[in-house]
């Protein structure tokens, strides 16, 4: 009986440990807002961001857990949260009406 309860749980882990990297990888690359607003997000594989729009270049950090996306963008003196949720090929940003897509490499 343990000795099943142990493979079970083994299993439970790698699909939960490999569902986040994918989600990670599934991240990496070039976002716009579907609204042409013209804002842009870039995410990179050393979990780094940069964050564009018309007049301004804000750079952060950011880490995922499953379909989450925790962001922290960096503002003068203070680090600015920003929470975003990755829905059917989309990314959803906390505040934002508009999704941003990923744009082709």
């Amino acid at each position: 009986m343990l000795k099943k309860f142990v493979l079970i749980l083994t299993i439970l882990l790698l699909v939960v440990g490999c569902s986040n990297g994918n989600s990670s990888k599934q991240l990496v690359g070039k976002w716009a807002q579907s609204d042409t607003k013209g804002a842009t997000i870039s995410f990179y594989d050393d979990g780094t961001l940069q964050f564009e729009i018309v007049w301004a270049i804000i750079k952060g950090t950011y880490t995922v857990d499953g379909n989450k996306v925790a962001a922290k963008l960096k503002g003068g003196d203070k680090d600015m949260p920003v929470d975003m949720e990755l829905i059917d090929g989309k990314l959803h940003i906390e505040g934002e009406k508009a999704p941003f897509i990923k744009q082709k490499d």
